[in-house]
């Protein structure tokens, strides 16, 4: 038999339990906290006080009137309300975290049949979302309201099509759907492209295309679709609502291919990107050598490693934040391990020091173990950068013979197990600050803060690296050469050497932690109680999506540099003042990078602000 329940103390009735609970299950503590509960809800919530006697009432004759209702029907209107709170939770708590393909789920990838004509050895694959309809091109059309010029720049590729001048906006618009795309092709020797346009109106696409190619054309099959060829062997056709525009050859090899399409084919790398993207490119094994490999984009292939990718993939995504930028790329652990890429010498960390420099900082680098890291980097370069290492190495040499002290032995343990390279702005007082103008905030100063570092042995090292670094540094002083004095900076015990008017290189030690600075700042701001770096507001919203444990960070106040840059004299070039409107809307940057021997995940986010100079309409393809 259930047990009763208690007593209701609020309309005198007894309720029978839904769930019957042992006395012996609960303890003796247990059961007096509950009572105790029970007291207080009925001693301090409604009914009680001269409050509660008003209330009391109220409920009383709210439960007679209930009582009056019909029984069928009192159960109909607790079905009803039972329903209406199911359909509330589904709307509010299911349909937004929804699956992609739930109906009514907004997590869901932009379309995207254009996939399916590209053949599946396709060495790249580019595609746009221009859909005005969706939340992607809505963002970024008001991102591009924000940078006028610089979208412009950024598009200025869609302006040239076949080697003729396009407006898009007026030529290709008003008859396109809501993708466009780029393939590579592995045809001919050097590789063939065709740009895809989705066609809802197919008619004023062959109008277009054919006016596009000029008078004098001729007409060929492939794969069953007629082919429209113009002069230098340009060419365009119809295929399953696309334009498709490129060379001769690489329609001819794109139509003709029979076998599976890159749809068919799922490269895995392409779930890894984030589903909410403007546009997503693919870049094959092949594809990857092929363009970023020896000769190619070499700086691109540092976050690829086309020598050991099996297939990469980068997206762009906007929101009411600014622009995201996230680069994948999955590895063949046996060719990674062969020859490692330059992330794979950076250890996995998870960024601390953030709290520990300050709130304004203008740049900042974080890396994890950086005395391993440069190792590994070192060993890297002697295979790709012989001369650099042997460089290093005379350097080394130099050191140990004038101060007794081995770079890999004495210095770079010194770096322990995290450390922050940061620019932080020395703060100055002034008036009240005009909008648009940035009083001078004096010299920054750079700093190196090294985490997990043996205090005694820091000491020791650098205490022998004073002399020789005085010697090559210090400015001398009465004939005399300058040395390292000691200074009292936050209750610290600090060694600090001129070596200008506004550098003074300072370095510390206490608990676990090594300040070296150029300025004394650097050692104070560590020490205070105040807010850090990661508690910025700017640094937040470019950093709150990157991975806990990372291969590097950095981040950039770009509000804050491109102030240094004008008092410099920036402010004065021609080019810059063209364009300073809209790189003053760029607020901040991030850049993480989490690298393992099966993969390198990369996102760039870049903050964008309002525009504060008279506003350029513009989409973000451009047009008028």
């Amino acid at each position: 038999m259930p047990e009763e329940s208690p007593r209701d103390e609020l309309n005198g009735e007894r309720k029978p339990s839904s769930v019957s609970t042992p006395k012996s299950q609960l303890g003796a503590g247990a059961r007096g906290g509950l009572a105790r509960r029970v007291r207080a809800l009925r001693d301090s919530g409604p009914g009680s006080g001269s409050g509660g006697a008003w209330l009391r009432r109220l409920r009383n004759r709210a439960s007679e009137r209930w009582r009056e209702v019909e029984a069928t029907n009192r159960h109909r209107i607790v079905a009803g309300l039972i329903l209406a709170a199911v359909v509330l939770v589904v709307w509010l708590v299911l349909i937004p975290i929804a699956p992609c393909g739930f109906p009514g789920g907004d997590r869901c990838a932009p379309d995207d049949d254009a996939i399916a004509l590209v053949p599946e050895d396709a060495l790249a694959y580019v595609h746009l979302d221009v859909d005005p309809e969706s939340d992607q091109f809505a963002a970024a059309t008001e991102i591009g309201r924000r940078l006028p010029l610089l979208s412009r720049l950024a598009v200025s590729g869609l302006a040239n099509v076949a080697g003729t001048s396009v407006d898009y906006a007026k030529q290709v618009e008003p008859w396109s759907g809501g993708e466009v795309a780029l393939v590579a092709l592995p045809a001919g020797t050097t590789g063939q492209r065709v740009l895809m346009v989705e066609a809802d109106d197919e008619g004023a696409a062959d109008e277009f295309a054919a006016e596009l190619l000029g008078p004098k054309q001729s007409t060929e099959s492939a794969g069953g679709t007629d082919v429209s060829i113009g002069p230098r062997d340009t060419a365009w056709a119809i295929e399953d609502g696309f334009l498709l525009l490129g060379s001769r050859l690489g329609l001819t090899r794109m139509l003709g291919d029979d076998g599976p399409s890159l749809a068919d084919a799922a490269p895995p790398v392409l779930d890894e990107l984030p589903d909410e993207r403007l546009a997503y490119g693919y870049v094959s094994p092949d594809g990857a050598r092929a363009l970023f490999g020896p000769g190619g984009a070499g700086p691109i292939d540092t976050f690829i490693d086309a020598a050991a990718t099996t297939g990469a993939a980068a997206s762009l995504s906007a929101d009411d934040v600014g622009l995201s930028l996230a680069i994948r790329s999955d590895l063949d652990p046996d060719r990674s391990d062969a020859s490692p890429g330059f992330f794979a010498a950076l250890p996995a960390f998870t960024p601390s020091l953030d709290e520990r420099i300050g709130p304004a900082t203008l740049a900042y680098l974080g890396l994890g173990d950086p005395g391993e890291g440069l190792g590994s980097l070192l060993a890297q370069a002697r295979t790709s950068s012989p001369g650099l290492v042997a460089a290093f190495r005379r350097e080394s040499r130099r050191l140990g013979e004038q101060a007794g002290i081995d770079i890999d032995r004495d210095l770079l343990p010194l770096l322990g197990s995290e450390a922050a390279l940061s620019l932080q702005p020395v703060a100055v007082n002034g008036d009240t600050p005009v909008p648009g103008v940035t009083p001078d905030a004096g010299t920054p100063y750079v700093s190196l803060l090294a985490a997990g570092a043996d205090p005694t042995e820091a000491r020791r090292s650098l205490e022998r690296l004073e002399r020789p670094v005085a010697k090559a540094l210090g400015e001398k002083q009465d004939g005399k050469a300058a040395t390292f004095t000691t200074i009292q900076v936050a209750g610290l015990q600090a060694h600090s050497l001129a070596v200008s008017d506004a550098v003074d290189l300072t370095w510390a030690t206490w608990d676990d932690l090594l300040a070296i600075t150029t300025n004394s700042l650097g050692i104070a701001q560590p020490r205070s109680q105040g807010s850090g770096l990661d508690e910025a507001e700017k640094y937040r919203a470019v950093t709150e999506d990157f991975p806990d444990s990372v291969s590097l960070i950095a981040y950039l106040d770009l509000t804050g540099l491109l102030n240094l840059g004008e008092q410099a004299g920036l402010a004065t070039d021609p080019t810059y003042a063209t364009y300073a409107p809209d790189l003053r809307t760029l607020t901040a940057a991030a850049l993480g990078v989490a690298a393992g021997d099966e993969r390198i995940a990369t996102d760039l986010r870049i903050a964008v602000g309002p525009r504060e100079a008279p506003e350029i309409d513009a989409s973000p393809l451009g047009g008028e």
